[in-house]
């Protein structure tokens, strides 16, 4: 199959679509060609890369905590350590 023309087909410039208009030919018998006019609809898609999401993502956040407690009985932290086994 080859490509005998090729042309673009005019789309709003926001709509990220790009549109083709081609003419494809091809040999299916000895020597009979058959040339269809064809046209194709490309959609951008635009994504982050996974170390820029995560910079963006304010789910992502790392941190440290440090936590002290002055009382003889320890359900304080019994309870935030089950809090944060439950997520």
């Amino acid at each position: 199959m080859e490509v005998v023309e090729a042309g673009w087909i005019w789309t709003e410039p926001h709509s990220k679509r790009l549109k083709l208009k081609l003419t494809v030919r091809k040999e299916v018998l000895n020597g009979v060609m058959v040339q269809q006019r064809v046209q194709a609809e490309f959609v951008v898609r635009t994504i982050q890369c996974d170390a820029c999401a995560l910079s963006y993502t304010e789910q992502a956040w790392k941190a440290v905590c440090q936590l002290r407690q002055r009382v003889t009985h320890k359900r304080t932290f019994f309870f935030l350590e089950q809090l944060l086994l439950a997520r």
